[in-house]
């Protein structure tokens, strides 16, 4: 075949051929498809240029030249990708949770009746591949996370506006109870300068509750029950079984104390034994 003409050197289109050459010359000889003297002179065919053997050897040492897979990949038309991405986002907005098998679900609905589009799967099949090829595709948008629970009500009532009436409500009464005073330094562009300064962080208080449980058969992995056994043997103990539920309460103050924990048992099955070694208030709760 004809030689095309060798651009002028220096010029952009002599650098974008030499740039090209070299990519080409470094996956062509690292797949071992062809020797370092076969790579030149398929170059000098192509492109006009001509690049050494040990040019070509560097070529190839060039990790974002490494062969490319041959083969087509089970994709999705853009109008159906660009549906599931919508679903999902709809889902992202309403707080429900997103799960491989339905995404799959409803990739193999979308796909019914489009025989064109199902043969790009392996057995005209959608599967856990195709998902991974698609985290993989939209990377920049989308991510797996792990699923952090709120309840409705709380979905419901924490919205901006009721969270700002909330602490304009903590800082009047602050102000009004002498607890702390308003900040002379205080800057709105400033997104870390306080409105207030406390007088008595000592009194404000913040605190989280929890349900806990008595039994001990449950084997969540959250709970992380592991013990050490001999091979051989099964990893079997005695373990208490009830369904005796209670909560514990704990927190810390502005000053950074931490506050004793408190445990609120039901008034129906609690018994003077479980304060045994506590103080005297506990029993009054």
């Amino acid at each position: 075949p004809a030689v095309p003409p060798s651009p002028k050197p220096g010029s952009a289109a002599h650098k974008e051929a030499y740039k090209q050459a070299y990519k080409l010359a470094g996956e062509m000889y690292r797949r071992k498809c062809a020797s370092a003297g076969t790579v030149q002179q398929r170059l000098q065919q192509k492109f006009g240029q001509t690049l050494s053997k040990s040019t070509v050897r560097r070529a190839a040492q060039r990790k974002d030249h490494s062969p490319k897979k041959k083969g087509r990949q089970c994709i999705l038309p853009q109008d159906l990708e660009d549906e599931v991405l919508h679903f999902i986002g709809r889902l992202n907005a309403n707080n429900l949770p997103v799960s491989r098998e339905r995404i799959i679900a409803m990739v193999k609905h979308l796909v019914l009746g489009r025989p064109e589009v199902a043969q790009r799967f392996k057995g005209n099949k959608v599967g856990e591949k195709w998902w991974y090829r698609f985290l993989k595709k939209n990377k920049s948008s989308l991510r797996m996370c792990n699923i952090t629970t709120i309840h409705p009500d709380r979905l419901k009532w924490s919205t901006p506006e009721n969270v700002k009436a909330w602490y304009d409500i903590v800082k009047e009464t602050a102000l009004s109870r002498g607890l702390a005073v308003v900040n002379p330094d205080y800057s709105v562009s400033e997104p870390d300068s306080p409105e207030i300064l406390w007088k008595h962080p000592d009194r404000v208080k913040s605190c989280d509750e929890t349900g806990l449980t008595m039994d001990m058969t449950d084997n969540k992995k959250d709970r992380a029950n592991k013990s050490v056994t001999v091979r051989g043997r099964k990893c079997e103990v005695i373990a208490q079984k009830s369904s005796y539920r209670f909560c514990a309460i704990g927190g810390s103050t502005a000053s950074a104390q931490s506050l004793p924990p408190m445990l609120i048992f039901p008034g129906t099955s609690f018994t003077l034994g479980q304060a045994m070694g506590g103080p005297k208030s506990s029993t009054g709760l």
